[in-house]
């Protein structure tokens, strides 16, 4: 089954977290500045590489084993840091061991996520990263 990482990331959390709707304020791709459609509550989906695929076999399929590594940035206005802070909590908490077809499991690599500090509007960035790992 081929995989999207990053896509399927954002499907599943436009699913799992009432506050994020994919095409709204959830996307796969890097960071986007406030305006022309992309509001400040907004959450980036992006895949970031990982260790090269592992052949295996199991019953001479010769399928491999992929880690895909992750980052999901979320960004809230210059007023709403404790919101954003319990948001990037939120998606941490949530994709940590998720259930999402096509992968074996998502794990966090971070125990909490990582506060970037302000971008030049004043909004809060925050950033966990994940690795997911599926067979191909």
């Amino acid at each position: 089954m081929a995989t999207d990482p990053d896509g399927d990331l954002v499907t599943y959390l436009a699913a799992n977290i009432a506050a994020l709707t994919a095409n709204v304020n959830l996307f796969a791709s890097k960071r986007q500045a406030a305006g022309d459609g992309i509001p400040h509550l907004a959450v980036f989906v992006l895949a970031t590489g990982g260790p090269g695929p592992e052949a295996y076999v199991e019953g001479g399929s010769g399928d491999e084993r992929r880690y895909s590594a992750v980052q999901v940035m979320s960004r809230s206005a210059p007023d709403e840091y404790n919101a954003s802070k319990t948001l990037a909590r939120l998606i941490l908490n949530t994709l940590h061991h998720a259930t999402i077809t096509g992968y074996l499991d998502v794990r966090v690599l971070e125990t909490e996520p990582n506060y970037l500090g302000e971008d030049d509007s004043g909004d809060h960035l925050w950033t966990s990263n994940f690795e997911l790992f599926h067979e191909e």
